[in-house]
């Protein structure tokens, strides 16, 4: 089946800016033809301006009007979508990544996921889409001024958007949302206490006992309600905290890590590692820059090849390549794409860079590598 995320959506016409996180443009006649079915590996979110369309998603068709939202969240498989001929819109992608670390937890509702799987498009009042537009025509405009600091404005207003859209969608939630069943409303209950409680503890055993379950029936709500692991959520609003403390307060590392609970440096470190192996699981292609991973952490590079090394006991861009050359070994294993794809696709400058790097990981050349692959294959 084939995979739509921002990777793959470089290079199209009409697409007024693409940072491989997000991407907004106006001109969906011009977008490739797809091989439905397809599945989307980002979120995908549309305001309809003008005319209709239906899109068949996991085998249901709905269908989009003017000043319909239409919120499809990542991992739903499209079957089909059709367009009038007089439509229009405005359509943001947004990556699986941007999601779990810029957007806060608060506004990255679970009540609003519920909504949306059942349904994703609803109905805007007509100033509320017009704040919508307001919102998309700044992007779109300050796309055109390049700068150092054009990827931070740019994120800056879409978290603008975002919380101003939260607004909209509580109203939507409040209106169409079905009843919960007793795990999601047990799971709801959970997310209104970590959200209340300062500091949050770590542990499971604290958030179960609070809501008078066994730990292993917390665990399996989250799993079933939530779609992750307890440890995982509550390590999610946990790092925020961090990341806000150290964005927005002049607090030493040692004096944010007591505040927060934690017995030791060593420990906060710990926390802060275990986020980062989330996000590099997550992320593909995987960037090979450790500014990149210590952006997204909030901390500065330096900070964070310590807490790699301290927690993860290897150097930051040892671990970096190990999951790049993981990716590099799975392509050439395990699909049919040329070298120059493959270096392509883990966005790799040309194939020279890439057969240098190949050579250093895995002690060979791609095209010896690719070889050897195709023997073992061979005889299994």
């Amino acid at each position: 089946m084939e995979k739509s995320n921002l990777k793959n959506m470089e290079g199209w016409d009409g697409i007024a800016y693409n940072d491989g996180e997000l991407a907004f443009f106006d001109n969906m006649r011009d977008m490739p033809t797809f091989a439905f079915p397809i599945q989307l590996e980002m979120c995908v979110i549309v305001l309809v301006t003008n005319g209709r369309a239906t899109v068949k998603i996991n085998g249901t068709t709905y269908e989009a009007k003017k000043d319909d939202l239409f919120i499809c969240p990542p991992n739903n498989i499209v079957d089909s979508g059709m367009m009038s001929i007089d439509f229009q819109g405005h359509c943001i992608c947004i990556s699986c990544s941007y999601i779990q670390h810029a957007i806060p937890l608060a506004v990255n509702s679970w009540d609003i996921k519920v909504l949306f799987e059942n349904n994703p498009v609803c109905t805007l009042q007509p100033e509320e889409a017009k704040i919508f537009c307001q919102y998309y025509d700044l992007l779109s405009t300050k796309t055109q001024y390049s700068s150092v600091r054009q990827k931070r404005v740019i994120g800056t207003i879409m978290l603008a958007l975002i919380y101003d859209m939260h607004i909209v969608l509580e109203r939507v939630v409040q209106h169409n949302l079905r009843p919960f069943t007793s795990r999601e409303t047990l799971f709801k209950r959970f997310i209104d206490l970590i959200e209340s409680t300062y500091p949050k503890p770590r542990s499971v055993s604290y958030y179960a006992e609070r809501l008078n379950v066994t730990p292993k029936y917390f665990s399996y709500v989250c799993k079933q309600a939530g779609g992750q692991k307890a440890t995982v959520i509550i390590d999610q609003y946990v790092v925020k905290d961090i990341v806000y403390m150290m964005n927005h307060t002049q607090k030493s590392i040692k004096e944010i890590a007591c505040e927060l609970d934690f017995p030791n440096l060593s420990f906060f470190g710990k926390t802060l590692f275990k986020r980062f192996i989330d996000l590099i699981e997550s992320t593909y292609p995987k960037p090979r820059s450790v500014s990149y991973y210590a952006e997204r952490l909030n901390v500065t590079p330096k900070y964070f090849s310590y807490v790699c090394k301290q927690a993860g006991g290897q150097k930051a861009t040892v671990i970096i390549d190990q999951y790049v050359v993981k990716d590099i070994v799975y392509m050439m294993n395990h699909t049919q794409k040329s070298i120059k794809e493959i270096a392509c696709e883990l966005d790799f400058p040309n194939l020279s860079f890439f057969g240098k790097y190949v050579k250093k990981h895995l002690g060979v050349s791609p095209k010896n590598y690719r070889e050897q692959a195709i023997k073992r294959n061979a005889n299994n």
